[in-house]
């Protein structure tokens, strides 16, 4: 720093005064983690994300379809891929993913999904598959 940066920094920190605190107005103690509790929302509830930036859009392609297919299988409620919004909101993978999700592969496995984060994330709510039924552990 120059002399005169010191100069105006010495200024700077001498004008420097603590807020006035609101009559009224008790001073919060912090809360201990221990005792927050958050309760997230059961509907946006996610458990798993897939993000796909940086694939090609064939790679996208069956990376979306096997990780639909396993947590269909797994019996999931949702999930949410992350494409990406590209360049000037021009991603290849987020334009071409609406087209995909909307064909038979797709719909067999998915009732509705959410564009979220204009365009650079879908929430996918999966169905529930037909005919299996969950394990139950042998005690």
């Amino acid at each position: 720093m120059t002399e005169e940066d010191l100069a105006y920094w010495s200024l700077f920190i001498s004008s420097i005064k603590p807020l006035k605190q609101k009559k009224g107005v008790e001073r919060v103690k912090p809360i201990l983690k221990e005792r927050l509790k958050i309760k997230p929302k059961q509907e946006k509830e996610v458990s798993y994300i897939l993000d796909l930036h940086g694939l090609t859009l064939q790679d996208a392609y069956t990376t979306v379809l096997r990780f639909i297919a396993l947590h269909f299988a797994l019996s999931s409620k949702s999930v949410l891929i992350i494409t990406g919004k590209g360049l000037k909101g021009e991603g290849k993978i987020k334009n071409e993913i609406l087209f995909w999700l909307e064909t038979d592969k797709f719909k067999e496995k998915i009732s509705r999904y959410e564009v979220e984060n204009q365009g650079g994330a879908i929430r996918l709510y999966l169905k529930k598959e037909k005919g299996i039924k969950k394990c139950q552990r042998k005690k």
